[in-house]
């Protein structure tokens, strides 16, 4: 298999992660209007492999290495989540 293939594959992994990340969205009780959360252990794990997969593709000081790791430099709640799913979906194009 050839190091393209393996990271397209590795890519779609990490996509379809983000997206059983973001469906363990919790709604906040009524009376809190902060974000909802996420898995915290589940994202947190998914954001590292995939800052790590950027970072080896793409660089340190790419844009989208960058992006990633301004996102997610944060409380991984919801929104942030989604906006990083969307910069990882971004690389793959």
């Amino acid at each position: 298999m050839q190091l393209d293939q393996k990271i397209i594959e590795r890519m779609d992994a990490l996509l379809a992660m983000g997206e059983q990340v973001l469906s363990t969205r919790r709604e906040r009780p009524r009376n809190d209007f902060r974000d909802p959360t996420v898995n915290a252990q589940f994202a947190y794990q998914w954001a590292t492999s995939a800052q790590s997969l950027l970072l080896r593709v793409f660089g340190k000081e790419s844009e989208h290495s960058s992006r990633f790791r301004s996102i997610t430099k944060r409380a991984l709640t919801y929104s942030p989540t989604v906006c990083a799913q969307g910069g990882l979906e971004s690389g793959q194009r």
